[in-house]
């Protein structure tokens, strides 16, 4: 049985991204704990196991749930970036969160998304912490991030009150719905991600991929390849159904086969008389997808376009140096 956690702890006054987002992640995981935010020496070096003392405190231990990151020997990433105390925790807690939240998702999909979340949108507030800009990389100049638009909650040197606790709070439940967005759509990338994998594998034709729903299915491609794979067949949003080229690694334009050059912009009944698909809906006139109102139609263009040869007179002429 786990011991039960009665408060967290972390450092009072001004406050940033960092303790803010590590406390969204704490306090769903532990409700009845007490939020202390102090520096009093008094506290941090008389905790016991029923505390969490994170960016404060100057020790990380996780078996004794110390996550700070300002010490001499301080943690570091395996590229080298320096953890902040989100960091640590999201290292630490982050599977329970996701479990937490997304008890009926499997293992690997709460995986991917840790992963995910901890390389798209973690990673960043530890670099910002921390002033750490990659070797090779640029420092940002943008007034738009999570850590600065998190300070704009610490009280001004004007503000009368400087009643940080207070907007330490305001900061925990905008940040937090924030922090759950973000959370919600990398689970949903990741079961996504899964989803079309199985699609690739289990595919009758492995020229012709029918994806479960309306989902990515670039970061599959790219990730294992399916050399054979011609086109994507899928619902959309608005219910059609639309055949789409696969793209060639490093092309974001290019289509490893593309469309009949006859079919090109062409709509509704235009496009039913060349194709003989009697509810096609268009070609787009770059010939990288093209709609119909059902599956089975929308199948039957993809097959028609895998067996479709392009004649001399529509292939581009090479050049030559």
């Amino acid at each position: 049985m786990k011991t039960p956690v009665n408060r967290l702890i972390t450092h009072s006054g001004s406050f940033h991204a960092d303790d803010v987002m590590a406390t969204v992640v704490l306090r769903h995981l532990f409700p009845a704990a007490a939020i202390i935010r102090t520096r009093d020496p008094a506290i941090l070096t008389t905790t016991d196991s029923g505390d969490i003392v994170y960016d404060v405190g100057f020790e990380y231990d996780a078996v004794c749930r110390r996550y700070d990151h300002h010490q001499p020997g301080h943690p570091l990433r395996e590229d080298g970036t320096p953890y902040s105390s989100f960091g640590l925790v999201w290292r630490h807690h982050g599977a329970e969160f996701l479990r937490s939240h997304y008890p009926g998702d499997p293992e690997d999909v709460l995986r991917a998304a840790w992963g995910g979340i901890d390389r798209r949108f973690v990673i960043d507030i530890d670099r910002a912490d921390n002033g750490y800009v990659p070797p090779g990389a640029v420092a940002s100049s943008s007034d738009t991030s999570l850590s600065l638009l998190v300070e704009d909650f610490v009280a001004p040197w004007d503000d009368p009150s400087q009643n940080n606790d207070l907007r330490f709070l305001e900061a925990l439940s905008l940040f937090g719905e924030v922090f759950r967005k973000r959370v919600g759509r990398a689970v949903s990338s990741a079961r996504a991600e899964a989803a079309v994998l199985q699609a690739f594998l289990t595919a009758e034709d492995p020229r012709i991929v029918v994806i479960p729903d309306y989902m990515p299915v670039g970061s599959v491609i790219r990730k294992h390849g399916f050399d054979q794979a011609l086109y994507t067949v899928e619902r959309s949003r608005s219910g059609e159904w639309f055949v789409t080229c696969v793209r060639p690694e490093g092309d974001p334009f290019g289509q490893r086969k593309p469309l009949p050059l006859e079919w090109a912009g062409l709509r509704d009944g235009d496009l039913a008389a060349v194709t003989g698909v009697e509810d096609a809906v268009f070609c787009h006139v770059k010939r990288f997808t093209c709609a119909t109102r059902s599956l089975e139609t929308a199948l039957r263009l993809a097959r028609l376009a895998v067996e479709w040869e392009p004649s001399p007179a529509t292939t581009p002429p090479q050049s030559h140096p």
